[in-house]
């Protein structure tokens, strides 16, 4: 890969201002502001590149998809999965400099999308150019999927994969998002999909406010749902909800032993500080987290909100009381199959009075095994781009795409350890990016090494 990687060097200064150009561009999904922008400027970086076969195929509703065919001295194809939407950037007052600025301090890139996902998408058509430009082709057959609402959850791509499966079908497919491990530094090879279920509760008590001189008189909802949530976990968090594990596909020996291995050089220190707190939960060691992290089901309270919180006090009980719930569902956990799980144990714990909304159901959860093709090959490319054994787990993938087109999948990243994805001052520095395009052709590499 010596030639690959001499290209990517010889042509630095001109891949980091592409990326910045590229980052420049402001193509927020949740606020639809930019996305047509946003697919023109990806046909054009890519058709530059000498993908020649470039399409802006329409979606029902939301942003084109830009696909991409690259024909390979293999006929053997790999999919190269991004989106050039980005987060919304606020709160604007807490960036070192403007989001979309695309700014360089000490070689760093500080912009919205410099990790979450336009680095990644750029990376993907960076390393084909560096292959065409070098041996005339890529080692393998690549497609590029490059979508405009990923941020959002990707709520027009299930029927336009459907539509167009036969055109985007390949051996496999991988994602190159995120950054690297904060524990250690390692790059994170992610081999599945955590589902989410988001649920508000919300229980309803008098008509309006009353005194709280006459408390005894009415139903405090604020209580009510206090008590419903004392139902759900324990207080190791573990979920108490019957039946909610029974679907759960336990990590294997295997996995264990990969996740041990990134205990070796775990910095816990640093993972507290980029945490924000001091001291792990109690009972539980690096290894029980790392190992729930990355496999376990959790139910989280993301907000909750009754009755009078402002400045001094009220004596009133409140009329109403709301919370809102994240359960992030491995597989084989359905998020609709554990919504009514749900429901029925707010049912059998007296809890009629209180109701439960459907905010957003991400399905599918899956993964696949360590020792499928391309993940050996990312692994290996990991080993080779990073000097480092990586981190592998399931964590997250694209779930919208495996649903109708089952590949194997594999997440992986080369962002910084704390890029701050979805927050002020997203990052990725110069030397990070351009080792990300290396990090990427190498993936294609060894990919057409498997089983050849």
């Amino acid at each position: 890969m010596n030639d690959i990687y001499k290209w990517v060097d010889n042509h630095a200064e001109g891949l980091v201002k592409e990326l910045r150009d590229y980052l420049r561009i402001v193509s927020i999904s949740a606020q639809k502001i930019g996305l047509d922008e946003g697919a023109a400027a990806t046909q054009t970086l890519m058709h530059d590149a000498g993908i020649n076969d470039v399409q802006r195929l329409p979606t029902d509703g939301g942003p084109d998809v830009v696909f991409g065919q690259l024909a390979g001295a293999q006929e053997k194809s790999l999919l190269c999965y991004a989106h050039y939407d980005v987060q919304p950037p606020e709160p604007l007052d807490a960036w070192r400099s403007p989001p979309f600025a695309a700014d360089l301090h000490d070689d760093v890139i500080i912009a919205r999308g410099a990790v979450d996902n336009k680095s990644g998408l750029l990376a993907f058509v960076k390393a084909a150019q560096a292959f065409v430009e070098t041996r005339g082709e890529p080692p393998i057959s690549l497609k590029f999927l490059f979508e405009g609402e990923e941020e959002i959850g990707s709520p027009h791509l299930d029927n336009w994969v459907q539509k167009y499966a036969d055109l985007i079908h390949a051996d496999a497919m991988h994602c190159l998002d995120g950054g690297v491990d904060a524990g250690t530094a390692r790059p994170k090879v992610a081999l599945g999909n955590r589902a989410i279920l988001y649920v508000e509760l919300r229980c309803q008590g008098p008509a309006h406010e009353i005194h709280s001189t006459d408390a005894a008189w009415v139903v405090n909802p604020a209580w009510r749902l206090v008590r419903a949530l004392n139902t759900l976990v324990d207080e190791s968090g573990r979920i108490l909800i019957p039946g909610w594990y029974d679907t759960w596909d336990q990590p294997t020996d295997e996995d264990i032993a990969w996740l041990e291995r990134a205990l070796e050089d775990f910095d816990l220190d640093q993972k507290l500080d980029a945490l924000g707190v001091s001291a792990l939960p109690p009972g539980k060691d690096e290894r029980d987290l790392l190992i729930e992290r990355c496999f376990g089901a959790t139910c989280t309270i993301c907000g909750i909100e009754s009755g009078y919180t402002g400045p001094g006090g009220k004596t009133a009980v409140p009329s109403r009381a709301m919370c809102k719930i994240d359960f992030r569902c491995p597989p084989y956990l359905e998020p609709l199959d554990q919504l009514e799980k749900l429901k029925q144990h707010l049912h059998v714990q007296g809890f009629d009075d209180i109701e439960v909304h459907l905010i957003t159901a991400r399905p599918n959860p899956w993964r696949i095994p360590v020792n499928a093709e391309i993940a050996q090959a990312i692994i290996r490319a990991a080993e080779k781009s990073f000097g480092r054994v990586p981190v592998v787990h399931g964590v997250t993938a694209e779930a919208v795409i495996i649903k109708n087109l089952p590949i194997p999948t594999v997440l992986t990243g080369f962002g910084p350890k704390k890029p701050n994805l979805h927050a002020p001052n997203e990052n990725i520095s110069v030397e990070e990016y351009l080792r990300g395009i290396k990090y990427a052709a190498t993936i294609m590499d060894e990919f057409a090494k498997e089983g050849s």
